[in-house]
């Protein structure tokens, strides 16, 4: 099963889960490779991607993007074991 490995330069904090996302985190696959995850809630994903089409962009794309409930450790690893593996291609 892939495991979230929690950065270690403080980006995972108390703040995170009222942040509503936590970008580029770590994922270690069966075969030891590790894969980059964004995470985000549905409030915090709906004002980005507000803020972004307001900016003018054509169009948004995030690759291995996973929304969540709440951006903790709990629903961030059941998300991980949940998604088919091909979406760590």
């Amino acid at each position: 099963m892939p495991r979230i490995i929690l950065p270690s330069d403080g980006r995972y904090d108390w703040l995170t889960e009222s942040k509503g996302y936590l970008h580029d985190v770590d994922v270690e696959l069966d075969d030891g490779s590790i894969v980059k995850i964004n995470f985000y809630d549905p409030a915090r994903l709906a004002q980005d991607v507000e803020a972004e089409l307001r900016r003018g962009t054509a169009g948004l794309s995030w690759k291995r993007l996973i929304v969540v409930e709440s951006v903790t450790l709990a629903a961030m690893q059941s998300a991980v074991d949940a998604v088919a593996p091909e979406f760590f291609d």
